[in-house]
């Protein structure tokens, strides 16, 4: 019997407790705090581009052209991603004369909807990939949630020919199928040389 009166005051007590003013404001401003340390994550802050900005470049001069053209409505990350020597090339690579270690091999630049860009880019061999958007938050955010990647099945030999002419190369962009994006963790990431 005198569990049971302990229990029933213990209980009359909380019951008070949660129904008093002061608990019922505690409570509500506790709640507020969480929903906003949930949606206060910051988000990333747009980067100002303009077309054709070289965002990473390469650390070795670019006898060959590359033009990109973007005939469609959203705008473009390009990477070119060097992953070797090229095959066919009659010359190497040749260091830029200011250039600094470590040595950048990769080229990123941005391409605005419905423009085109022309590139010097060193010969080598090179996995193509872009990303297409509308706001440009960097090159790790890319165009943040709306970001959609894609890449090339097979690298590209950027070379010279055998009497050192310098091979130029056009790519032009269609409104992507959205369908055959590739994860975003497979799109390289890379950051601007200080």
């Amino acid at each position: 019997m005198k569990r049971m009166l302990c229990l029933v005051l213990a209980l009359c007590f909380l019951a008070c407790a949660l129904a008093s003013p002061a608990y019922a404001e505690e409570k509500k401003a506790s709640t507020e705090t969480a929903k906003v340390n949930e949606t206060a994550a910051p988000s990333p802050s747009p980067v100002p581009v303009e077309n054709g900005d070289v965002l990473i470049a390469p650390d070795y001069e670019g006898p060959c052209e590359v033009e990109i053209i973007a005939d469609m409505e959203t705008n473009c990350y390009v990477y070119f991603e060097y992953v070797g020597e090229s095959e066919t090339s009659s010359t190497g690579r040749v260091l830029a004369e200011d250039a600094e270690e470590p040595y950048e091999s990769d080229l990123a630049f941005y391409v605005e909807a419905g423009r085109k860009v022309i590139i010097n880019i060193p010969v080598g061999m090179y996995r193509f990939h872009y990303a297409v958007g509308t706001v440009f938050y960097g090159t790790e955010e890319l165009f943040g949630d709306e970001t959609y990647c894609f890449s090339a099945d097979d690298p590209i030999d950027v070379y010279t020919d055998k009497d050192q002419h310098p091979i130029r190369y056009t790519i032009k962009f269609y409104k992507p199928d959205y369908r055959t994006a590739s994860p975003r963790e497979d799109f390289p990431t890379g950051s601007p040389k200080p």
